[in-house]
């Protein structure tokens, strides 16, 4: 009931107990319901009692059963604070999630504290998912040795942001640009978008002389390093941004590369973003840490429901109304969880 009410666009508990018995006699077509649909009350206290960590794990378990798209698939991993769930003497709460870009799906979640534990919640993440043949991005704060290790551990390839967190290599990779030392040839390409008022260019280099770093010793299979230079004209303003990464993808091309670090970005615009304006995570206000957790499950459950809903078109507010006032549209989503579960 939550999850259908959830993709139907209600925004807390109470309404979707609410929604439960605006809509019970449709809920009693597929569920056994002798007593009835429950109050709130009893909605807020079964995920008060659901065991987070078991409900995650359920939760990754159903994407693993689904017939899935995974070689090649850039799987971007990111971190998200849930507003207006903290409290004086709480920490507001921190979701690490997974978003895979060919699925359009959450893959898996972990929650966290705060941003700072995205660093050791990211190698559990990846060791509860199935990733082989992926391309794992993950920005500056999950530059870590480690996270490289648990990525190649699953037979997948990393592709991580390189900033001054990693001084060292930072440094080194802005210098190996800046002044190539002789070696094979850098790969290049450049594209440029038009709209808004707006130009962006972007230019990217590839380097496969990795030989050559001696931060390169530290971080395994690296096979390629990536510079990106961005360039913004928004009416008479210019900014300019570079950024670098490390790879261990073996001799992409310059395409390739800047493609698979645009991709990243998909998790801020396609889950974060829709999570709040579609879903209204940073506005639900549950203090109670555990129906915080288990509420930020629920809504990736119902958000890749609506995805893998075979009439979604691509519009997920769309989607969710649809899930509201069709029944039949309704009827795919539920007899799609059932058949899934």
């Amino acid at each position: 009931m939550t999850v259908v009410a959830f993709a139907s666009g209600m925004k807390s508990l109470e309404a979707c107990a609410h929604f439960a018995r605006l809509q019970e006699k449709w809920f009693a077509k597929y569920l056994h319901l002798p007593h009835g649909v429950p109050s709130h009350d009893v909605f807020r206290q079964v995920f008060k009692t659901i065991d987070v960590e078991a409900f995650q794990r359920g939760f990754v378990a159903w994407t693993q059963v689904l017939q899935l798209e995974t070689e090649g698939d850039v799987v971007s991993i990111d971190g998200k604070t849930v507003r207006h769930s903290g409290t004086p003497t709480q920490k507001a709460l921190h979701v690490v999630s997974a978003w895979s870009k060919a699925n359009r799906i959450v893959l898996g979640q972990i929650s966290t504290d705060e941003k700072s534990n995205e660093i050791t919640a990211i190698p559990k993440l990846i060791e509860s998912l199935a990733l082989e043949g992926c391309i794992v991005t993950i920005d500056a704060m999950g530059c870590q040795t480690e996270i490289a290790q648990a990525v190649i551990d699953k037979g997948a390839h990393y592709v991580l942001s390189v900033k001054d967190n990693q001084k060292a290599l930072h440094d080194e990779l802005k210098s190996h640009f800046d002044a190539p030392v002789p070696g094979p040839e850098l790969r290049t390409a450049e594209t440029a978008d038009k709209g808004h008022g707006r130009i962006e260019v972007r230019r990217v280099w590839v380097s496969d002389d990795v030989e050559s770093l001696v931060e390169a010793e530290r971080w395994p299979c690296l096979s390629s390093v990536i510079r990106v230079d961005s360039e913004r004209i928004l009416k008479e303003k210019t900014t300019q941004e570079t950024r670098y990464f490390i790879s261990s993808l073996p001799k992409p091309s310059a395409e390739e590369a800047l493609n698979i670090v645009r991709s990243h970005w998909e998790v801020e615009t396609k889950l974060h973003w829709c999570l709040d304006v579609t879903m209204n995570e940073d506005g639900a206000c549950l203090r109670d840490r555990q129906l915080a957790e288990n509420g930020s499950t629920i809504r990736r459950i119902a958000m890749n429901a609506l995805r893998l809903h075979p009439d979604f078109k691509g519009n997920l507010a769309q989607a969710s109304r649809s899930a509201a006032f069709n029944s039949e549209f309704r009827e795919k989503l539920m007899l799609s969880l059932i058949s899934n579960a």
